[in-house]
């Protein structure tokens, strides 16, 4: 199995290799927002891949996550911020 996806082209995260270089591509802010559901407004780190994908640092789990309460309207905010940084 390691050997086909080597033949396939696929990188060391198990994405095809333009799908890696698309990962690197992101940009980590800090920001203020309620991204869960259990707390208030607080200061976040985000990180905005290329594709416009918002994840938030989940101080709990210890690693960004997509399971967060950022709304549509949110995410669109923070990766065009992401975007002006």
């Amino acid at each position: 199995m390691y050997r086909e996806a080597i033949d396939r082209g696929v990188g060391s995260a198990g994405l095809p290799e333009e799908d890696n270089e698309m990962a690197k591509e992101t940009k980590e802010i800090t920001i203020r927002c309620k991204a869960f559901s259990g707390e208030g407004v607080r200061t976040h780190r985000v990180m905005v891949d290329s594709d416009g994908t918002v994840r938030v640092w989940d101080r709990v789990a210890g690693h960004y996550t997509l399971c967060h309460s950022l709304s549509p309207r949110s995410q669109r905010r923070i990766a065009r911020l992401a975007a002006e940084a």
